[in-house]
Parts: C-alpha cells; sequence; structure tokens
C-alpha cells in the first residue's frame, strides 16, 4: 500500500494516547491509517502511564512542543479533567476529560466525547432495530 503521507520527521506534529494499559488499544492503529490516507504528516503514539505517574506525565509532556494533543483512557480521565487548563462544556459537566487540545499557547483544553459517542452509537442502534 502506498504512503500517502511523508515519513516521520522533525515537522511531524504528534499526539498521544494515554492509558493503563495499551496494549489492547485499537484507537492507535485506525488514527494513524485515518491520518495516513488524509495525507496529515502527523502520527498517534500510545503512552502506557501508571495512575501513580500520570499527573508527573503530564507536567513534563507540557515542555514537548511538537505535541498537539491526547485522547485519555481509562483510569485517567478524571485527573487529566483536573491538570487542564480549561474545559469545555461537557467535560465540566461530566468532571472527565477523554480529549486534550494543546493551545499554541501552550494551554491544555480539555473536553470528554464519550457521552456524544454513546448518544450518536445508540440512535444508529435504535434506527437500525427500528427497520
Amino acid at each position: 500500500m502506498k504512503q500517502s503521507r511523508p515519513p516521520l520527521s522533525g515537522r511531524t506534529r504528534l499526539y498521544g494516547l494515554f492509558a493503563d494499559p495499551v496494549g489492547h488499544l485499537q484507537t492507535i492503529a485506525v488514527v494513524n491509517a485515518l491520518l495516513d490516507r488524509r495525507g496529515v504528516d502527523a502520527a498517534i503514539v500510545p503512552l502506557h502511564v501508571t495512575a501513580e505517574d500520570f499527573a508527573a506525565t503530564v507536567a513534563g509532556m507540557r515542555h514537548l512542543r511538537n505535541f498537539d494533543g491526547y485522547v485519555v483512557s481509562i483510569p485517567h480521565k478524571p485527573m487529566a479533567a483536573r491538570l487542564c487548563d480549561e474545559l469545555l462544556p461537557n467535560a465540566t459537566a461530566c468532571g472527565v476529560v477523554n480529549v486534550i487540545r494543546v493551545d499554541p499557547d501552550g494551554r491544555w483544553i480539555g473536553e470528554t466525547l464519550d457521552g456524544i459517542g454513546m448518544v450518536k452509537t445508540t440512535a444508529g442502534n435504535i434506527r437500525r432495530s427500528a427497520r
């Protein structure tokens, strides 16, 4: 298969997925394939971090200038919300974060998309079962 994006370089934008464990994650392959198909010079990498080390890891990650955002999985969602600089409406309402956008000024903006995904999946299932 021909690769549509350039190989990783010093200009490649990076995204991470915080989880514990990481071996079961399918998101990494799905997102990297999507980035490749769209020709985006970016990649997402699994970041295996324990709950005990999460806050210290986040503190260190703030110094990386080529990371543009993170996906957050179990067990880190509540702590991630507390470590963000700003929470968007769904994250504020739920008190958890599963995506973090790193703004150009370095601020971490957190949101949760879990509810949106659940509603869309449930609505799709209801429509299919009503047929």
